[in-house]
């Protein structure tokens, strides 16, 4: 499903001109309302012309200014039934200030709340020299409610605080419109802000964007409303650095199991469950590679350098202390799996962090530029010694559970 995404930094919306001689055929200028604004110092900003009351007849959306403080307005127009033919005499239908508004940064209809008729999208925002207040409305015809308020909200436009070494996505919060379940009706995605990561650089911490927070809004139609998650309910996180999907995965040298041979694949398959193993004696200087078919991007990589389905296979099998890292690119390094030692060539950050459950580790390698790879590969140089658990529970191979590129 793609999110129709609706930024909030666009080009200005075309202003209406207050004054500017419209069409004879045009019913709001030099209407009683347009009058009433005018002589009230409402100065006009936007205006748009659609039937968002469902009526069959076209409502005038306009944006007006105050003269002597500047701040906006919105008000919905529908035309009077008493003068429908002439069409020259308007209801107001909807009215609210917008004191914390000071441009327009999209006003549009589109089908959002799954009514006949179009709903109303609009945004505002007052810009400051570092960051944005952005201001949210959407507006449309509620049943047995005439028109209302979907969803009003008002919120910060920032990016993350610096310093910050890379962004993989952009964070900024903002919200998008998607029909994700097919119902009819859009959902609001509504981005919080970034999902960052610190970790350890070459000439001090970098910090890198790796994700977004956010929150899913659905219509509730017996409200006539969009409902926000309770603050209890957890963050979801958009992932900026899935995992590259490989064809094809090869190992130098694998352990056979008892019940078939144990497959490559299972070392870059994304399931700890699996894993690649080795003969310990056999260990150093194996290798598993990673091919891909149209050479995707990559800008980061993970190793899980052990069995990391539970803590007791973790301890059952030794895991990988030391490893070479090298990709199609030309890109070769060498690593420990606790992150000490020389700084790799080509790594802008490094980080080393315990499993889900508090055993065992994975390695973050963030690479100083993207690359494209048709391969990479992962060879064994060291393994570390075997846990202190029974003989009858040891296995004397190396494994290791996770080599995958982001």
């Amino acid at each position: 499903m793609r999110w129709l995404s609706v930024p909030l930094v666009l080009a200005g919306v075309a202003v209406g001109a207050w004054n500017a001689k419209a069409a004879p055929e045009d019913p709001y200028v030099g209407s009683d309302a347009q009058r009433l604004a005018e002589e009230a110092g409402w100065r006009q900003v936007s205006r748009l012309r659609a039937d968002i009351t469902g009526d069959g007849r076209t409502d005038e959306i306009l944006v007006q200014r105050a003269a002597q403080q500047g701040r906006l307005r919105l008000v919905i127009l529908s035309p009077s039934a008493v003068d429908a033919e002439r069409g020259r005499k308007f209801e107001k239908v909807y009215a609210e200030d917008l004191p914390d508004a000071r441009e327009v940064v999209r006003l549009e209809t589109m089908p959002v709340a799954g009514a006949e008729a179009p709903d109303l999208v609009a945004v505002f925002e007052t810009p400051s020299p570092d960051e944005r207040l952005v201001t949210v409305r959407i507006i449309g015809a509620a049943t047995g409610a005439g028109i209302k308020a979907f969803w009003k909200k008002a919120f910060i436009n920032a990016a993350a605080p610096a310093p910050v070494t890379r962004r993989f996505g952009d964070a900024v919060p903002h919200f998008e419109l998607a029909d994700t379940d097919g119902d009819g009706t859009m959902e609001i995605r509504w981005i919080l802000g970034p999902a960052t990561l610190s970790v350890k650089g070459e000439e001090g911490p970098a910090r890198f964007v790796i994700g977004a927070r956010q929150r899913t809004l659905r219509f509730d139609a017996q409200a006539g409303a969009y409902v926000e998650p309770s603050v209890d309910t957890p963050e979801e996180t958009v992932d900026f650095l899935p995992p590259r999907r490989p064809t094809r995965v090869e190992a130098t040298r694998q352990v056979p199991k008892i019940w078939g041979t144990a497959q490559a694949f299972w070392g870059a398959d994304g399931d700890l469950e699996t894993a690649w193993t080795v003969a310990r004696r056999q260990a150093v200087g194996q290798a598993l590679t990673v091919r891909f078919a149209r050479s995707p991007t990559v800008s980061m990589i993970r190793v899980v350098p052990g069995c990391g389905g539970s803590r007791a296979d973790w301890n059952r099998y030794r895991a990988v202390e030391r490893f070479r890292i090298q990709l199609s690119s030309g890109l070769r390094f060498d690593l420990r799996a606790d992150g000490r030692g020389p700084w790799p060539s080509g790594v802008a950050g490094l980080g080393v962090f315990p499993l889900d459950g508090g055993f065992g580790r994975q390695i973050l390698i963030f690479l100083k530029t993207p690359a494209r790879l048709a391969w990479g590969r992962f060879e064994i140089r060291g393994y570390g010694r075997a846990k202190k658990v029974s003989a009858r529970h040891r296995t004397d191979e190396v494994c290791i559970s996770e080599v995958s590129f982001h």
